[in-house]
């Protein structure tokens, strides 16, 4: 019987802590007029960090393609750049592989045309990303950002591309701007 009692009470204790939590925040979502799927969704947000980077001396190249050639599917080029920041001070270098996924002129299902992986080399550390590309030489794309080194490890994200390769026909630039997440 004293069993029963105990159990009793811890049960009436625990939902009086629950109750008063859930007042508490019903209290504070009704103040600021949020849910708490939003209230969270503002905190997320306020935590991203967001970097921009313009890209010069753009290269795409390969040992087996002239300038201007998308490579076959399976066949790879190396990118190359300098990473500067928006008031053009160099900020650091870009390596990347290009992987063709189609036969040049064609494009998969979604747009895709390459697949590339991508490390900006910073002061302060590396970031990595990867993903799938569209043709041309002045088209944007999003990629994962993957992880990181120095002040960016564990680093992830988003990050959008618009990459201008001289050797495609582009003025041999980039711009990427990150969206870093807690």
């Amino acid at each position: 019987m004293e069993e029963s009692s105990r159990r009793s009470i811890l049960k009436t204790g625990v939902a009086a802590v629950g109750g008063v939590f859930g007042l508490g925040l019903a209290a504070k979502v009704a103040a600021n007029g949020l849910s708490p799927a939003a209230d969270t969704r503002a905190q997320r947000e306020h935590q991203q960090h967001t970097l921009t980077f313009d890209g010069r001396s753009w290269h795409l190249t390969s040992p087996t393609r002239r300038a201007g050639e998308f490579p076959v599917a399976g066949e790879q080029m190396v990118m190359t750049g300098e990473l500067v920041d928006p008031g053009g001070k160099r900020a650091g270098d870009f390596y990347g592989t290009y992987f063709g996924l189609t036969t040049p002129g064609r494009t998969g299902p979604d747009g895709s045309a390459s697949l590339q992986t991508h490390t900006f080399n910073l002061p302060d550390g590396t970031l990595v990303g990867t993903g799938t590309a569209t043709p041309g030489h002045d088209t944007e794309d999003t990629f994962a950002i993957v992880g990181g080194t120095g002040r960016y490890a564990g680093a992830r994200g988003t990050y959008t591309a618009r990459q201008s390769p001289a050797q495609l026909g582009g003025d041999g630039t980039a711009k990427f701007t990150f969206t870093l997440v807690p």
